[in-house]
């Protein structure tokens, strides 16, 4: 059993060590004495261990997201809501996950008996499942539309068990109007940045088998071609002198991968849609 309380801790001990570093990046100089929780009195921090310190932050805030949503069910528990936007588990990929929006608009069964739902679909904007395309990652902040056959919204039933407990959160200037037609002019959909990132860590914590596996593919060369290349402390430009690092110009090994011929693309329609 995870203990949520010692991971809490922890993560708000790294956010106040990033907040340390920032305020020594923002008025401090390369050897400086930090008096603040988390460094001794006294302690000397040089300035590459600051610009270290100074991805805390971010590093605190995933380690905070991966900690909720990994003590989050596989799928939602309990009926979902009538009108309300949801996560669904697809029999197929769009892209880098096999997950899409759909509004309920019926449910198969009364109360808790209810077993299934039948839900309007929405689609990601431009997607594509060609993993060198840029619609075949969500994005940082996606945009989505009313999927339509024809001239009505496409629709179709699902279990309960592809609900998925991560929340449908939108941006602020997004606009969801429940009683209105998702191909009305007025509804708006884009999803928070916040929003994508809890839904990909509760992807690949509980449910690994809704993420590409040509996406992890991809961002495993994207990894190893920013470990190749060298660290701004190593990047030192040398003129003759010994003991210096080469400079960075001189690492042209790190070369992102394209994907081979025989990369099995799935169809470029909407799977898991309509009838």
């Amino acid at each position: 059993m995870v203990n949520v309380e010692a991971l809490a801790a922890r993560a708000h001990r790294c956010w106040r060590l990033c907040l340390t570093a920032a305020a020594c990046r923002a008025g401090c100089r390369p050897h400086l004495v930090c008096h603040s929780e988390g460094f001794g009195v006294g302690e000397q921090r040089d300035w590459n261990q600051l610009s270290e310190e100074g991805s805390c932050q971010g590093r605190a805030e995933t380690f905070k997201t991966q900690t909720e949503v990994s003590q989050l069910p596989p799928s939602l528990t309990g009926v979902p809501e009538m009108k309300q936007l949801y996560f669904i588990a697809l029999p197929e990929f769009e892209g880098e996950m096999s997950v899409g929006i759909g509004r309920v608009c019926k449910l198969n069964g009364s109360g808790e008996q209810a077993i299934a739902a039948t839900v309007e679909w929405l689609q990601r904007r431009g997607w594509s499942n060609t993993p060198n395309e840029s619609g075949f990652h969500w994005g940082k902040s996606p945009m989505f539309d009313a999927f339509k056959e024809g001239y009505i919204i496409a629709t179709n039933e699902h279990p309960l068990a592809d609900f998925l407990p991560v929340s449908v959160e939108l941006t602020e200037g997004s606009v969801h109007l429940p009683a209105v037609s998702l191909t009305n002019k007025q509804q708006r959909f884009c999803l928070q940045a916040s929003c994508v990132v809890r839904l990909k860590e509760f992807c690949a914590l509980v449910r690994p088998e809704l993420l590409n596996k040509q996406a992890k593919r991809k961002s495993q060369e994207r990894n190893a071609a920013k470990e190749a290349r060298p660290k701004p402390s190593e990047a030192v430009v040398s003129a003759g002198v010994p003991g210096t690092k080469a400079s960075s110009s001189s690492n042209a090994g790190a070369v992102r991968k394209r994907p081979s011929a025989g990369m099995a693309i799935r169809s470029s329609g909407p799977p898991g849609r309509g009838q």
